[in-house]
């Protein structure tokens, strides 16, 4: 994006951001501070699909469909059959974006792809820890692990006191 190239080949850059933030760069970056740009995105992210103007799907290598999403999900193909159904639920194709210049898209209402999330506040519950110890072996391992560490924290101090000794007394 710094060099403002007039193609611009990107091989799954959303995978590593949630979905809340995939949007925004889709929105932001992808759709509007790069629109007057050949743009040709790679991904699995199947929440992208309807915004692009043509999906190309590739089985084993070879291309076996190419069109609009909306006319490859809508018609009997491998596409809407296969990919859309092995994927998770297949997307309402009649969700539409706002494509303004909005800096918070925001999908007209229907189907939700994004849920919100459930939050809790005050202390921690100690039944949650207890759940972290078993998960994590057990008290005897817990008790193994910091008599490990005390351990290993011990012989570096005396590592460390040797070698100033030692360095003292050449």
């Amino acid at each position: 994006m710094y060099k403002n190239p007039d193609v611009i080949l990107m091989d799954d850059p959303l995978s590593a951001v949630d979905s809340h933030v995939g949007q925004r760069i889709m929105q932001n970056v992808l759709l509007s501070y790069c629109k007057r740009k050949t743009r040709i995105l790679i991904s699995h992210g199947q929440q992208y699909l309807p915004q692009v103007d043509r999906v190309i799907v590739m089985k084993e290598g070879k291309i076996i469909e190419d069109g609009p999403y909306r006319t490859l999900a809508t018609s009997d193909t491998y596409f809407a059959s296969e990919y859309l159904v092995s994927a998770g639920a297949p997307i309402d194709i009649t969700e539409e974006f706002d494509t303004s210049e909005s800096p918070n898209p925001k999908k007209k209402p229907g189907n939700q792809i994004i849920g919100t999330e459930d939050r809790e506040t005050g202390k921690v519950n100690f039944q949650v820890y207890k759940q972290y110890i078993k998960y994590a072996g057990g008290w005897k391992i817990i008790v193994i692990g910091m008599i490990t560490m005390a351990f290993w924290t011990v012989c570096s101090w005396k590592l460390n006191i040797l070698i100033v000794d030692w360095t003292k007394a050449t």
